[in-house]
This record gives C-alpha cells, structure tokens and sequence, in this order.
C-alpha cells in the first residue's frame, strides 16, 4: 500500500508513461510525420503530382477548424481521456482505409476524416490531462510527454517504408491501422486519468511542497477576455507562420532526399533520425521551460530549421545532411511544446481545452499550407529551392513575433487575479 506521496508518484509517472505512449500513436505521427514515405507510392498509384497528394494534409488539417476548438470543448467538459479512446478506435479505422482509395478526392476526404474523428489522439488531449496534473515542473512533463512525437517520429517513417517494401502501400496501411490499436488502446484505457485525486494531490502538496495543481488551482482568463488580449493573437499568428516554415520541409524531407540520390530505404532512415532530434528538442526545450522564459526557448530552438534549410539551399551533398537534419528535429522538437505551455502560463487551466483547441487550429492551418505551398512550388519550379527560401522567411516572422510577448500571467509561484 503506498502512502500518498509515493502514489501520487507512481501515478504521475505511470500517467507520463501512457500519454507518452498515445502521442507515438497519435494521429499527427500519421498525417505529418509518417505522410512523407507515402508521397511518391501515392503519385505513382493515383497518377497525381507531389503538389496534389501533399494537398491531403493540407485538407485534413483544415478538419481541425471543426476538430479542435470541438475537442477542446468535449474535453473541458466531458474528460480528456474519453476523448483519447474514441481517438485511437476511429485512427484504427480511417488508417486502414487508405488502403482502399482510388483517387485523389477519396484521399482527401479520408485524411479529413481522420482529423476530424481522430482529434482526440492529438496533443490537446494529453496536454490538458498533463497540465492538471503538474504545475512546478509542468513544462518538464510536458516536455517529456511531447516527446512521444519524436519517438513516433523516429519509428514511423522507417517501420512504415519497411511495410510498403515488404506488403505495398495499401496492406502497409492496413497494418498501420491494426498497430494502433493492439498497442495503444488497452494501455490508455487502464492507465489515463483526466486528474489526480483531490485527497491526493492535497496531501502531495502538504508534504512535499511540490505545488501540484488541484480543483481549486484551475483558475484563468475567460475565453472572451482571452481572444481580446494582443498575447493570444502573437501566439496564433506567429506559430501559424513558424508550422508554416517547418511543415513543408518535414513532410517533404523524404522525396527531397530521394531526388538527391538516396535510396527510399536509406531517406526512411534519414526521416527517422529526424524523429530522433524532435525527441531530444522536446525533452530538452520542457526542461528549459521551466527555467528561461517560453518565447526564448522557442527562438533558440527553431535556429535549427532556419540551418537545416540553409543547408539544403547550398547544394551539399546529401550524406552529409545528418548535422542539419538532426538540427531541424530538434527545433521542431521545441515548436509545439511551447504552445501548451504559453496557454497555460498566460491564461490559466480553466478554460485550457476551448483556448489550446483555438491554438491548434491556428497551428494546423499552417502545418496543412506548408507541405502543399513546397509540393506546388516542386511541380512549378522543378525543385524545393524557391519554396525553401519562403519557408526561412516564415519562420524568421513567426520568431520576430514570438519574441513581442511578455511576462507570465500565471506562474508556479504566483497566482494572479483572474478578469473574469
């Protein structure tokens, strides 16, 4: 029998484990990450060009103006970890789908489906969950838990491309579909809670000082005062500048690296080694958020793609594109940490799930007109090198706005009065 500071541990921890668990399975590993090693099996089968497959995330990220602020609502209202379980059985199902399509407009329509019934799998859900469990050392868990992404990054594109050589597309994705369910279901659904026990954290708090969230601490801005202030709109816009800048070069590294000379195996691993930069930027910027200030974390951090870029314009060869690619993942690592963490710091845990979802659409509309911007402009221009220097350029905006906000309305040490 544990006494409650060793349970509140062990739950706490446990709880990390899960969330880290469903953000590997979670439906942007699939849409973003994993998309890239699709790209050419799918202009070969549908006869379509880069610029016209890559349209299909663009499509399904525009769900997330319906799935997101939907989710986020459902969650506040209803429990984040339901919203997870009915995530993970409708990405099962829409995975398995892609194996049937036989043209471009069933493409879209099942990538749209899958964010908008799928949303539940993506990082609002855990995030909330995560940040009603922790408060002092929120941006560490949150952090941690984010870097589920990078290992989900690292794997899928490799276990992916393996799939394709070994079964073809279309059983690759049937697979694809069965996995998340057999690996990520039963866990979530034993392991999520949507927050600790009341007694418990109480009791957490007394004895360790620890400064866990509980009932009473989730106070904040309502949503109305919130969209008023000029801080919500820097974070909207400059993350929808800086998803943007990164999407493109993420969902086309694997076609830009198999036009340089490798081989679609040999690009897999390459995608993966990215994924491994994401989980290292993700463990490292959640550590540095609880210590520097968030917007500077950020800027810091997204050097990494603005180099990665500057590397790809000047015509190295690609067997040297380890350093950068490992930059880049990094810096897409720290972009999406942030945004959590700024909600949550600037107006509070009451209203987190309607102003994150707000966030995400934002975000999403810029991860979607990324890839399909550089697809376009590769059908256009014959290669990436104009779509390159556009992508810089977002970023660099994006970070000039990040740098405009101020200091936290809701600290680990101070509780602000709330304008209701």
């Amino acid at each position: 029998m544990f006494k409650n500071d060793d349970e509140w541990y062990f739950n706490s921890g446990l709880l990390i484990v899960g969330c880290m668990i469903g953000m590997i399975f979670g439906v942007p590993i699939f849409l973003i990450y994993g998309f890239g090693v699709f790209i050419d099996p799918l202009t070969e089968a549908l006869q379509a060009g880069r610029g016209e497959v890559s349209l299909a995330l663009t499509i399904g990220l525009m769900g997330n103006l319906i799935a997101a602020p939907l989710v986020g609502i459902l969650s506040d209202r209803f429990g984040s970890s339901r919203m997870v379980l009915i995530g993970v059985i409708c990405l099962s199902v829409t995975l398995a789908s892609y194996s049937f399509i036989q043209n471009l407009t069933q493409l879209y329509l099942i990538s749209l489906a899958m964010v908008l019934f799928a949303g539940g799998t993506g990082p609002m859900t855990y995030t909330k969950i995560v940040s009603a469990w922790f408060n002092k050392r929120r941006g560490l868990a949150l952090g941690i838990v984010l870097a589920g992404m990078g290992i989900g990054a690292a794997i899928m594109p490799v276990l992916s491309q393996a799939l394709i050589g070994e079964f073809g597309w279309r059983l690759a994705y049937r697979y694809l579909g069965l996995i998340v369910f057999i690996v990520s279901f039963l866990p979530l659904f034993l392991i999520l809670k949507d927050r600790p026990p009341n007694e418990l954290a109480r009791s957490t708090i007394e004895n360790l000082h620890v400064n866990q969230p509980t009932a009473k601490d989730e106070e904040g801005y309502s949503v109305g005062t919130s969209l008023k202030t000029p801080t919500f709109w820097f974070i909207a816009i400059g993350f929808f500048l800086i998803a943007v800048g990164n999407s493109g070069g993420l969902v086309h590294l694997s076609p830009m690296l198999v036009d340089a000379g490798l081989t679609a195996e040999k690009a897999a691993l390459y995608v993966g080694l990215m994924g491994v930069g994401v989980l290292f930027g993700r463990a490292i910027a959640g550590y540095l958020l609880d210590i520097f200030h968030a917007p500077y974390v950020a800027i810091c951090f997204l050097a990494g793609p603005i180099l990665a870029y500057a590397f790809f314009l000047s015509g190295m060869e690609p067997g040297f594109a380890v350093v950068p690619i490992l930059l880049f993942g990094i810096g897409m690592g720290a972009e999406f940490d942030v945004i959590p963490f700024l909600i949550s710091r600037y107006f509070g845990l009451k209203n987190f799930g309607v102003l994150f979802g707000f966030q995400i659409v934002s975000f999403s509309l810029g991860t979607g007109f990324g890839p399909a911007i550089m697809g376009f402009g590769f059908d256009k221009y014959g290669s990436y090198n104009i779509t390159l220097i556009s992508a810089m350029a977002s970023l660099m905006l994006g970070c000039l706005l990040v740098s405009r906000l101020g200091n936290y309305n809701f600290s680990a040490e101070v509780k602000a009065s709330v304008a209701q």
